[in-house]
């Protein structure tokens, strides 16, 4: 019973501190310029749009995802900068159009940094179907969420969206019923493949150490 004890505290140590390392790469509240980062092409223009009043990056156990917040004061503002978010290049871009107010955060523009994303997936032996080298697994697709219900000064049916550009409409009724429980059973296989990625990382640091 002792033993056990002292596994599992050495287990939870280990956990703790891991985590405690992810958070020092997480930056929040950034109001000033970011720096260059290895963006998908053509994202810098959306990056330094003039409405940005925000921005930051997470995950937790290290970093990469960036998030920057705009605001929105007439719709040709907005299609100017939907215009730009066409050009990027990468496989798949998403517009997630939102019913609910997102209070100053008109819209929101997320983009994964390239080189972090691979080096994340590196980490991963892939021991299973789900982890492939990182050249298989391209980082999420860059996304703009808009809150279209609350205080933008922006009209839907005149959003003008580039052809290439994906629109996930979340707004509520049953219109969208289907595709919000699709989305939903995506971010399940999401989430169930984060925990399977944090359970390899933690059996790698103890094969690591020697500790079976």
């Amino acid at each position: 019973m002792v033993k056990s004890k002292v596994k599992f505290g050495f287990v939870l140590s280990v956990v703790l501190l891991s985590a405690q390392v992810g958070l020092s790469e997480v930056t929040v509240a950034e109001k000033g310029p970011v720096g260059d980062h290895p963006w998908p092409s053509g994202s810098r223009v959306v990056i330094d749009f003039p409405t940005r009043f925000m921005w930051w990056q997470d995950p937790p156990m290290g970093g990469g995802r960036y998030h920057f917040h705009y605001r929105c004061t007439t719709t040709d503002q907005f299609n100017e900068a939907l215009e730009a978010f066409g050009a990027i290049q990468a496989d798949r871009l998403e517009l997630i159009v939102h019913g609910a107010s997102g209070g100053e955060n008109h819209w929101v523009l997320t983009v994964w940094d390239d080189e972090v994303w691979k080096s994340n997936m590196d980490l991963i032996e892939p021991s299973t179907p789900l982890f492939l080298p990182s050249s298989l697994r391209p980082p999420p697709a860059p996304r703009i969420d808009l809150y279209a219900g609350g205080p933008c000064f922006l009209v839907w049916e005149d959003v003008i969206v580039p052809p290439n550009v994906t629109v996930v409409d979340r707004r509520t009724g049953p219109a969208n019923l289907k595709q919000e429980i699709d989305r939903l059973k995506e971010e399940v296989a999401r989430l169930r493949a984060e925990v399977r990625q944090l359970q390899d990382l933690v059996l790698q640091l103890f094969q690591q150490i020697g500790w079976r």
